[in-house]
């Protein structure tokens, strides 16, 4: 009664909200607010959900529904994604929250649709389940609606509908005051999931603590799988000529030099590689901004520059042997850097120093050394390469430099030791990334597999 009544006020607020947005950013060119309030838009959201309905071609069968926040939470119900999809005949929908997940939505398995989440309005899901013949609902991770909760509750009286949590940690990304304000009414929602599936023995003892309704299942992380998945890729390389020659001519400079990826760089690992410069005759990197549009890449461009760096932007980039004139390249292009790593003798992940650690695991998946800055708690799959010496992790950016410094053999009085003690590090981080991937659990197929007892509805 209560989360009834609650739902009912959080709705009313989303929609004054909304349309007190709308009129204030209409006389405005506020692009991204305009973007937010496009992709919420409800009315939109329907019209797409009828038109993929009409599609359909009379189709009765069942339609499994995943819901992703970003780009992150996609690549781990990909996997999985398709093992239901393969194995069981079903169809697949997605709904996504962020716009980042939108460049990488071609990824996810042949679907009836990819489209944005509107406003979390109760009404326009019960909608859906009438369109479309939804029987069994994913989130991943984080990323809980209330109204899309109780929506899937409200429904099941009327039709059996399986409610089901992916990759599943009591460690959410931040912590803040209004996220602990907020712990109790978060597990009050993990109680309305038929079946959770959590990463980790602590993730499984914690739901198994706050939740006596949902069955748990320990099905550890889909991101190891995906990782594996994209390190064997060569999409990339076999359709665009540019790409494959460009790798080739890395694999030919590593011999001389050592190449460096810098993934998805923050304000620190930026300047730490302007700090680098003194060493560049001595390394080739290669920049992958998160952001590659002309504003931000047109920046780094010029910093880099200013600092002495020999630049250039592989957009620009027509005879790769261009590349050999030049101490950075920046890829301003998405969806490269999964085939990057191959050519790679380091990389520095981006996110380690501000707590928003970007994908190690896609790096580590190729044997690649990773180092990054300390605050990596709340990432898991981290905290599991670095416990068994599959990764390497630094305090500051000057211990950083020091182990540059020492890697090139410019200076020896640092606690790293030798270039060639730094080699035997780096060799020895690659080997044990390489094993924990040979024992990464299969998630995919833990959650198949309960997909075959008698609480599911395939037959």
């Amino acid at each position: 009664m209560l989360f009834s009544i609650f739902i009912k006020i959080y709705e009313i607020f989303q929609i004054l909200l909304f349309i007190f947005l709308f009129l204030v950013t209409r006389p405005l060119h506020a692009q991204k607010i305009k973007k937010f309030l496009l992709l919420r838009n409800p009315i939109l959201f329907m019209n797409q959900i009828n038109k993929i309905s009409a599609s359909m071609g009379g189709f009765s069968g069942e339609v499994f529904w995943f819901h992703i926040s970003s780009a992150g939470e996609l690549e781990q119900a990909i996997p999985i994604a398709r093992k239901l999809s393969e194995k069981s005949g079903v169809k697949l929908f997605l709904t996504y929250y962020s716009p980042s997940a939108e460049p990488f939505l071609k990824n996810f398995p042949p679907s009836l649709g990819c489209i944005p989440l509107p406003l979390d309005l109760s009404l326009v899901y019960r909608y859906i389940f009438k369109k479309i013949n939804i029987t069994n609902v994913f989130f991943v991770r984080y990323d809980l609606w209330p109204a899309f909760i109780y929506a899937v509750e409200s429904i099941k009286p009327l039709k059996p509908v399986s409610l089901h949590l992916l990759c599943a940690s009591k460690n959410r990304t931040k912590s803040d005051f209004f996220s602990k304000l907020s712990e109790n009414f978060i597990n009050y929602l993990y109680s309305k999931f038929d079946k959770i599936y959590p990463v980790t023995k602590e993730d499984e003892s914690f739901f198994l603590t706050i939740n006596k309704k949902s069955q748990i299942i320990l099905a550890g992380d889909a991101k190891w799988a995906r990782a594996i998945e994209r390190a064997k890729s060569k999409i990339k390389s076999e359709i665009d000529p540019i790409f494959f020659s460009f790798l080739k001519i890395c694999a030919e400079l590593s011999n001389t030099k050592k190449i460096v990826i810098f993934a998805s760089p923050h304000k620190e690992e930026h300047e730490f590689l302007i700090s680098l410069s003194q060493f560049k005759e001595n390394f080739f990197f290669i920049y992958v901004p998160h952001h590659t549009d002309e504003l931000s890449v047109s920046k780094i461009y010029q910093e880099l520059s200013f600092s002495s760096f020999s630049v250039s932007l592989y957009s620009s980039l027509s005879i790769p042997i261009e590349l050999l004139e030049h101490n950075v390249m920046i890829f301003d292009k998405m969806g490269f850097l999964a085939e990057l790593y191959q050519v790679a003798h380091l990389a520095v992940i981006g996110g380690g120093f501000d707590g928003q650690i970007h994908n190690v695991l896609e790096a580590a998946a190729h044997g690649v050394p990773t180092v990054f800055g300390p605050n990596f708690k709340r990432a898991h799959e981290v905290n599991q390469l670095l416990n068994q010496k599959g990764a390497m992790f630094v305090n500051s950016p000057s211990e950083l430099f020091h182990f540059f410094a020492s890697w090139v053999n410019f200076s020896q009085d640092t606690a790293f030791g030798s270039a060639a003690v730094c080699e035997e590090t780096l060799q020895l981080i690659r080997q044990n990334a390489m094993l924990i991937f040979e024992e990464v659990p299969p998630t995919s197929d833990v959650v198949f597999e309960n997909f075959t007892s008698k609480t599911s509805h395939l037959s």
